[in-house]
C-alpha cells in the first residue's frame, strides 16, 4: 500500500474526515483492523485564511510547498490537500516537489461518471481560481455554480454558522437555489465542496444525490494507495513533469 500525504487543517476537522473516508476504503479492501499508511501535516487556518481571501495563490503555494516537504520527507508518494479552497495551489506544490497529486475536482468527476451523470451543481466555492479548478476537474461534464452574490453570501453564511446549525432563513434560501437547479438547469446531482453543506443539506431534502466532495476526495485517494495491491490506479492523479 502507498504512502499518502495529506495537508489539512484541525480547524475545519479535515483531517479526521479523510482519515475516516479513507480507512472505510481499506477496510472494505483488506477487512477490519488495517489502517491506510498515511502521513498528515495540519496547517493552522489562521495562516492560510488571508492568503485565500486576497487570492495570493503564489504565497499559499509556497506554504503548502513547505508542508508537502515535509510529508515527502517522511515518505509520502502522492499528496492530497484536504481543502477544496486551497486546490488552486495545491497542484503546483506537488509539482515542486515531484509528487503525484491527487485533485479533488478529478476525483469527483471520476466518481460522477460512475453513476452516469453529465450535469451536476457545485456549491460552497469561495473564489474565480478555485472555481475554474473545478470546471477543469470536471472536465465533460456541464457544471452549474452560483451566481456571484450569492457565492459571496454562502461563503459569509459558512464562516459566520460554522460551528452552530443553520437558520432556518439561510436553509431556505440554499434549498431554493438547489430547487431551482434541479427544475430549471436539470442538474442531476449536489457536489458540496465544503464538509459542512453536506450536514446541513440531505439527499432527501435535495431530490437528488449529494456528494460530499471531501469524503470523495478521500476515497478515491485511497484507491490509489491500494491500486497496486488490488486493482487499478482511478483515473484522476496528476503526475509531476
Amino acid at each position: 500500500m502507498k504512502r499518502l500525504g495529506l495537508i489539512g487543517s484541525v480547524d475545519d476537522a479535515m483531517p479526521d474526515l479523510y482519515c475516516q473516508a479513507i480507512n472505510s476504503e481499506v477496510w472494505g479492501a483488506f477487512g477490519p483492523g488495517n489502517t491506510a499508511n498515511l502521513v498528515i501535516d495540519c496547517v493552522d487556518v489562521a495562516e492560510t485564511e488571508p492568503l485565500v481571501a486576497k487570492q495570493d495563490w503564489d504565497a499559499l503555494t509556497a506554504r503548502l510547498t513547505v508542508s508537502a516537504q515535509k510529508l515527502a520527507a517522511a515518505g509520502a508518494e502522492a499528496l492530497v490537500v484536504c481543502n477544496s479552497a486551497w486546490q488552486p495551489a495545491a497542484r503546483a506544490a506537488a509539482t515542486a516537489l515531484h509528487l503525484p497529486h491527487i485533485d479533488m475536482a478529478a476525483a469527483m468527476a471520476a466518481k460522477i461518471h460512475s453513476y452516469g451523470y453529465d450535469k451536476v451543481a457545485v456549491l460552497g466555492l469561495r473564489t474565480e481560481a478555485e472555481e475554474r479548478g473545478w470546471r477543469t476537474g470536471l472536465d465533460h461534464l456541464m457544471v452549474v455554480t452560483p451566481e456571484l452574490r450569492f457565492r459571496d453570501w454562502l461563503a459569509h453564511t459558512l464562516s459566520l454558522q460554522a460551528g452552530s446549525p443553520l437558520s432556518p432563513a439561510n436553509k431556505a434560501s440554499i434549498m431554493a437555489a438547489i430547487t431551482a437547479w434541479r427544475k430549471q438547469e436539470d442538474v442531476q446531482g449536489i457536489v458540496m465542496a465544503r464538509p459542512l453543506l453536506s450536514r446541513w443539506v440531505s439527499m432527501t431534502e435535495a431530490l437528488m444525490p449529494v456528494f460530499d466532495a471531501a469524503v470523495v476526495h478521500g476515497q478515491i485517494a485511497a484507491r490509489w494507495a491500494i491500486a497496486s495491491d488490488l486493482r487499478p490506479a482511478p483515473p484522476c492523479i496528476y503526475y509531476a513533469a
